[in-house]
């Protein structure tokens, strides 16, 4: 009699230490999907910058290649870095503050192309700050993110000063800017090494 109640409390126990388990593993499970697929896994860098055609997902803008709608970015002769957003992307609010501080530092003009609903798209423009132009992806000629034959939100596309796509990907932080310069960038920084 002892050996079966020893035997039933076991089980028992073991039993509760299962459903304990199954239920932790659940409730990871549900707050893992909850999480950008790269939060515990970084992509290598260059992983999906690429001078050549992008990857599978990033635009698909080979190096050299005219920016389309180069005019309506606002296209002045200087670099362009232009970032893909849209109110229904669910990775898009992170990458904002990255685009902004990228923008920063970046030798030429911002620009953000936004699509989706206007007032979810309100809490874009306020995170991108007033440095960054925006623009509605709805053109004349159709969606801008049509024209760049965009696969995945948020993109990114660096076009040179001559409106030439140098680079394209899918995080603003992996972008390629060798050979990307502003010329008066350049003199500017010439001209204050000169004087040292």
């Amino acid at each position: 009699m002892t050996v079966l109640a020893i035997a039933v409390t076991l089980f028992g126990v073991l039993s509760l230490f299962n459903l304990l388990l199954a239920l932790g593993l659940a409730r990871k499970l549900r707050q893992g999907s909850a999480e950008p697929a790269h939060a515990h896994a970084p992509f290598p860098a260059g992983a999906f910058a690429s001078t050549g055609g992008g990857s599978s997902k990033a635009p698909a803008l080979s190096a050299g290649t005219p920016l389309p709608h180069a005019s309506e970015l606002g296209h002045d002769g200087r670099p362009l870095l232009v970032g893909f957003f849209s109110s229904t992307c669910k990775a898009c609010p992170e990458h904002l503050p990255r685009f902004r501080e990228f923008a920063e530092t970046f030798p030429g003009d911002a620009v953000a192309v936004l699509n989706g609903d206007p007032d979810a798209l309100k809490s874009y423009v306020a995170a991108l700050g007033p440095g960054i132009r925006n623009v509605s992806d709805t053109t004349a000629h159709g969606l801008l993110s049509d024209a760049v034959e965009l696969r995945a939100w948020p993109s990114f596309v660096i076009a040179d000063a001559g409106g030439g796509v140098r680079t394209t990907g899918l995080d603003v932080r992996l972008l390629d800017l060798s050979g990307v310069h502003a010329p008066q960038v350049v003199s500017e920084i010439a001209a204050g090494a000169g004087s040292r």
